[in-house]
């Protein structure tokens, strides 16, 4: 009997831990884009790691026409995505063509990609970045001249699609 109340108990324990996991690794798209009530799906995740936290993360979120349609008429906007504390400069949204002022573009585009969707993946953000109808924000930090941490949303109307990229140098 003691046996089968110690399982349930480390049970009870593993399933808080999973349970505090999943609620801490979810983004928070509303401090993204400024709207409450989102409804979102993620779609795409490629999260890859280097040495010393180098590497980058690409993900892609599926998100309500309601939401897309607030965010597009919402001139308070300019005020997201909230700062960011993973790096020092952030700029909030625009709208595309996007202006590749701190050769983001190249940190986004210079990864060695294999894998074929996130090649078409990344094929979509570029064109959306061209796109009238699409929107973008970033942020970064740097050492000197160069980009050592970069955060890049764009939001495309059009698909009700959020891309989110990470890197790290």
């Amino acid at each position: 009997m003691k046996k089968i109340i110690i399982n349930q108990f480390n049970n009870k324990i593993i399933f808080c831990i999973v349970i505090f996991a999943l609620i801490t690794s979810c983004r928070n798209i509303s401090s993204i884009v400024g709207q409450k009530d989102i409804t979102s799906k993620k779609i795409y995740s490629k999260d890859t790691e280097g040495g010393n936290g180098e590497g980058y993360l690409f993900e892609i979120y599926e998100l309500d026409k309601k939401t897309i349609e607030k965010f597009v008429n919402d001139s308070s906007k300019v005020l997201y995505p909230k700062e960011n504390r993973y790096v020092d400069t952030m700029i909030s949204w625009k709208k595309t063509p996007f202006v590749n002022n701190d050769n983001i573009k190249e940190l986004i585009f210079s990864n060695y990609i294999v894998d074929t969707l996130e090649q078409k993946h990344l094929k979509s953000l570029e064109q959306a970045m061209v796109d009238s109808l699409s929107y973008y924000s970033y942020g970064y930090s740097e050492a000197g001249e160069n980009v050592y941490k970069l955060i890049f949303y764009l939001l495309e109307v059009e698909t009700c699609r959020l891309f989110v990229f990470e890197h790290s140098v």
